[in-house]
């Protein structure tokens, strides 16, 4: 997932400087909800804490 994360960051940085704002807008998009998504899944992952 991380993977996926560092990959659509860089294209979204691609798609800017080849001037594709629409393309980069939407990479953009999918980044964040992605980013969202893995922190949601860390956020309420429940830690094995024995006291």
């Amino acid at each position: 997932m991380d993977t996926l994360i560092f990959l659509l960051i860089v294209l979204t940085f691609v798609a800017m400087w080849r001037g594709k704002h629409r393309a980069a807008g939407v990479l953009f998009v999918l980044a964040l909800v992605a980013m969202l998504l893995l922190f949601r899944h860390h956020a309420t992952d429940t830690l094995p804490i024995s006291l």
